[in-house]
């Protein structure tokens, strides 16, 4: 996570093999695990360059509290 924060919220691991590969492990440990940030999302997946990671807010309006309707309007 911090590699992807120091990087601006968005890196693309390149190369091949093994080590490529256990990226979408190690996404999918993150998210398990509780190391993503609350006000964030994870999205990955793989590019034309190799895989991509991003690190994004989410929007305020899936962040915001709903309000309970009130049972004297019926």
């Amino acid at each position: 996570m911090q590699e992807l924060a120091e990087a601006g919220g968005r890196i693309v691991k390149t190369g091949s093999g093994p080590e490529l590969e256990k990226w979408p492990y190690r996404v999918a440990a993150a998210r398990r695990f509780g190391r993503i940030p609350e006000t964030k999302e994870l999205y990955e997946g793989w590019c034309r360059g190799g895989y991509e990671i991003k690190l994004v807010d989410i929007p305020a309006w899936r962040l915001a509290a709903l309000k309970p309707p009130d049972s004297r309007s019926t």
